[in-house]
């Protein structure tokens, strides 16, 4: 706290008592006082500070005031206890309570540590942004504390544990960094926001302090998909509404705020225009002038889209079922019917056939007939027509009810027939027709053949025969029946034959009624007389359908309006919720209803365990959804086989990964199996990671002192299993620990990392004055989205007395292409001792007066043991313990290694030849020095 004068307010401790008449009054306990100086350590003496009495209370009040001079370089904190005592309490015991109180004396002199803006001792609060989502491991921000004494930055950063309970952040003591420990959700009220206290210490002896509450807030980003209350919806419409007409509603929701929850709705697919979707309420109506029709149309597949302002968005299949109106009327398929017979034929005889067609469905459709009128008087007796006739109600079969012998004559009977179907209202639903019945005298019939069955021409009929008899006698009785040679019926002719006595006509051809669903025959009667007399009849057959057809993924001549690619692609995002629509697979069944419903079926391909599948499919649409969330990072593709079936429940076998072998036949071959081939889109769901070794010996180090500037030194490889190959690296901070053990900050323009590759190198001309100490660089790699990694590298600067040197009988060309073989076998050697061996340089080898031996190769090493860089001689009695080892020998004869010593004296003179030795990238995770181009070409 500032320089205040005696008697100025601290605080205000405040004690309740529910009890009437209480009178409570406060006090400091003078055991419980103690006192931290400026580093923490308890204060021991009163002098020249007494902190015993540096404050007092209030005792009716509970007021806490200033009682001496503060001073912050003896005494920086005061703690005690003050207790709250109801005097007027009537309990045999004492009625009190207790506070504990902690007082922080700041300092006021210029020389306190101060954080970077906008902390300011008045308001010390850094506050900080991050997206939400971002993995443990981002950096949130760098604290940067002063000296103002010594004018450097403080490299002693603590967080406070008890401010950060649940363990969200991680405070890098020696850089001040600040890392995400947890991820936080802007969602989730619990971790939107969350602030912590840092502490700045300067070092001993003169340690002083300052400290600053961060405030860490989440931003928003898009990382939710719409998620729909259904994962389909069916609604149903009927044909007779207008344009307009609500049919229902979708209802999506979005757990971001502000634009990316805000949810925009469309249609898709086919049909989609006769629909419109209110895009902000999810409404669904028919479309202005659009108008429903279920006997054109009688079920709608669209998909529906919800997609936020971000981007995202989610879709699910939606089908509309248009119900039955009725709007149609029974319509005969002739204004007139001419019906024929004699006299003399019995009782319920039939006299034809009347056909009304109505093209509702189910009771709309139930066609029924009844004789309206033409019952007028036909003797005198009174006798009606309806007397004489009769009509089935269901099949409109005419039949006589009395025998018709006496009511020949010269003109027909005309009947008029009614249809009326099944639905309401009845105005509208009823047609009528006229049936012209001829009943002909048997004497005027004058002995030409009668067909009695069919009546008429035009008749359709699928059971076909010929009834036909002839009044006379002898020849002239006996009929022949047949097809008449007409050539442009020939071709239809040829798939019956007619007997020629019976009439009876049966199948000579196998019939197809998805190549050609009718006949036209015309049959003639003739008797032997002389001259012959002859009738005719026309009549179709039409071919009934069977279930003759299996469902068919491939363009059939069949299925000419089909066509789909085999396999189908299709891809979706990867943490999609369940219930995402992924595509809609169609196959063709070209038999007419009720044989041409297709079901399908997912095969293959699909099983994620035991209990668990990718996809599932809609047996009745075909349209895949997802199953399960689904990661790419695990499986990045699906190989689905779906299987369409004319049978609801059929037996199939689903076919694993192990079986698949045993079909004999591709997927693509089986024109009921359709390959579907699912992409699991990325998601950027992760951030980059740098890998490591367990022992991080991959992330330490050596140079060579004298190395000059711009020269690589370590290769720096991020990975992320996203598809995000691009990353941004940068050097954040670079501190130097010296051979006394002592750290300091560093500028980081002592190295340069290239920000697209990540090669460290050299940033000085050399390091000279840096020899026997180490570098620890920290080094971040960041996404496009900002996900960050970062981790810390230590590169020792190495002394002649440090560094070691195989020779080898070999050219440097030579030894280029495989030392990195010979390095890593040999490091297996030396792995029990937890040491390794990092190469710094390739060169001509140099005798030992300084002299270029050109068909041979020195490579100079360093080896770290611990991740601590070991000595020469320590080195070189590891290494040469090693020569009792077989392979080893054998590894060095087999590269031709000749020698092991220091690889001083170095050579100051650059020999230039044609030489090339070109650098080596070493991946991920061996990031180790490799070796440095340190004589580029030689002679």
């Amino acid at each position: 706290m500032p320089a205040v004068s005696i008697g100025t307010p601290v605080d205000t401790v405040n004690a309740r008592d529910p009890d009437v008449g209480s009178a409570i009054r406060y006090s400091i306990d003078p055991g419980s006082i103690t006192a931290k100086d400026k580093s923490g350590k308890p204060v021991q003496s009163t002098f020249p500070v007494d902190y015993m009495t540096l404050f007092t209370i209030n005792r009716f009040s509970g007021m806490i005031s200033t009682n001496g001079k503060l001073d912050r370089d003896y005494v920086a904190e005061v703690s005690f206890t003050v207790k709250a005592e109801d005097i007027n309490g009537q309990t045999t015991h004492r009625q009190i309570g207790t506070a504990d109180v902690i007082i922080t004396i700041r300092s006021t002199r210029d020389s306190d540590l101060t954080f970077r803006e906008p902390w300011t001792s008045e308001n010390p609060v850094i506050e900080v942004l991050i997206p939400e989502e971002d993995p443990a491991g981002t950096l949130v921000t760098t604290m940067i504390a002063t000296d103002p004494e010594l004018g450097l930055q403080v490299n002693d950063y603590r967080k406070v544990p008890e401010s950060d309970p649940q363990s969200f952040f991680i405070v890098v003591r020696q850089t001040g960094q600040v890392f995400l420990n947890k991820r936080m959700d802007f969602e989730n009220p619990n971790t939107k926001q969350k602030s912590f206290r840092v502490e700045a210490y300067t070092q001993p002896p003169n340690v002083r302090s300052a400290m600053a509450t961060v405030t860490v807030t989440t931003t928003d980003i898009n990382d939710h998909e719409p998620k729909f209350l259904e994962s389909q919806y069916i609604f149903d419409a009927s044909e007779a509404l207008n344009p307009g007409s609500q049919i229902g509603v979708v209802l999506a929701t979005d757990d971001d705020s502000q634009k990316f929850g805000q949810i925009t709705y469309s249609l898709s697919g086919m049909g989609s225009e006769v629909f419109h979707i209110d895009p902000e309420m999810g409404e669904i109506q028919i479309a202005e002038n659009h108008k429903l029709d279920r006997e054109t149309v009688g079920n709608y597949y669209l998909i529906v889209q919800a997609k936020d302002q971000g981007g995202k968005y989610t879709e699910v299949p939606l089908q509309i079922r248009v119900l039955d109106e009725n709007d149609n009327k029974p319509v005969f398929t002739s204004p007139e019917y001419n019906m024929y017979t004699l006299e003399y034929v019995g009782p319920l005889t039939s006299l034809g056939q009347v056909h009304a067609n109505d093209a509702d469905e189910d009771v709309n459709g139930a066609v029924t007939y009844r004789i309206l009128n033409g019952n007028e008087p036909v003797n005198s007796d009174g006798t009606k027509l309806e007397d004489l006739f009769m009509i089935e109600t269901i099949t409109g079969i005419i039949r006589s009810l009395v025998p018709m012998d006496g009511y020949a004559r010269d003109y027909p009977y005309s009947l008029t027939i009614e249809a009326q179907d099944g639905g309401s209202p009845t105005g509208k639903s009823k047609a009528v027709t006229i049936a012209q019945i001829h009943i002909s005298d048997v004497v005027i019939h004058d002995g030409r053949p009668v067909i009695s069955f069919p009546l008429e021409d035009g008749l359709v009929i699928t059971v076909p025969e010929i009834i036909a008899t002839d009044s006379d006698f002898g020849p002239e009785g006996q009929l022949e029946i047949g097809f008449d040679p007409n050539e442009a019926l020939a071709e239809d002719h040829s798939f019956f034959k007619i007997d020629p006595d019976s009439g009876l006509i049966t199948i000579k051809n196998d019939l197809d009624r998805e190549l050609k669903e009718s006949y036209q025959l015309l049959v003639y009667v003739k008797d032997k007389g002389s001259p012959p007399n002859v009738v005719t009849r026309k009549m179709t057959v039409r071919v009934t359908d069977v279930n003759d057809n299996s469902p068919s993924f491939i363009n059939t001549k069949n299925c000419p309006d089909l066509y789909i690619d085999n396999p189908l692609y299709a891809s979706v995002e990867e943490e999609s919720p369940v219930g995402t629509y992924v595509t809609t697979t169609q196959a063709c069944d070209p038999d007419q209803p009720p044989y041409n419903t297709i079901y399908y079926f997912i095969v293959c391909g699909n099983q994620l365990s035991d209990d668990a599948t990718a996809f599932k499919i809609d047996k009745n649409t075909g349209v895949i959804t997802t199953n399960s969330i689904l990661d790419r990072e695990q499986i990045p593709e699906f190989k689905l086989c779906v299987f369409a079936s004319s049978v609801e429940n059929p037996n199939i076998t689903i076919i694993g990964e192990s079986n698949r072998q045993r079909r004999k036949r591709e997927t693509t071959q089986d024109p009921d199996l359709l390959t579907v081939i699912v992409t699991l889109e990325d998601i950027n769901d992760n951030g980059p990671v740098f890998p490591t070794n367990p022992d991080r010996e991959n992330l330490v180090t050596g140079l060579p002192s004298n190395l000059p500037y711009g020269s690589d030194v370590v290769q720096m490889e991020a990975v992320d299993p996203d598809n995000q190959p691009d990353f941004e690296y940068s050097i954040v901070s670079i501190t130097f620990t010296d051979d006394r053990q002592k750290t300091k900050p560093v500028g980081i323009d002592n190295f340069i990392i290239d920000k697209d590759t990540g090669m460290i190198r050299t940033g000085r001309e050399n390091y000279e004055k840096y020899r026997g100490g180490s570098f620890r660089v920290m080094v971040d790699a960041t996404d496009s989205e900002r996900k960050m990694a970062s981790t810390y590298l230590i590169i020792y600067v190495l002394s002649p007395g440090q560094r070691l040197r195989f020779r080898f009988r070999e050219t440097p060309q030579a030894v280029n292409n495989w030392y990195s073989d010979f390095i890593s076998q040999m490091n297996t050697y030396l792995k029990p001792e937890q040491t390794v061996i990092k190469a710094d340089t390739l060169k001509h080898a140099i005798d030992y007066e300084g002299k270029a031996i050109y068909d041979g190769t020195d490579v100079c090493f360093h080896m770290l043991q611990n991740n601590q860089v070991m000595g020469q001689r320590h080195a070189r009695v590891l290494l040469d313990s090693l020569d009792t080892n077989r392979d080893v020998i054998v590894l060095y004869d087999k590269y031709n290694m000749t020698g092991l010593d220091a690889c001083e004296p170095h050579v100051t003179t650059i020999w230039w030849s044609d030489v090339v030795v070109d650098p080596v990238t070493v991946a991920p995770p061996n990031y180790g020095f490799e070796w440095q181009e340190e004589v580029v070409k030689m002679n």
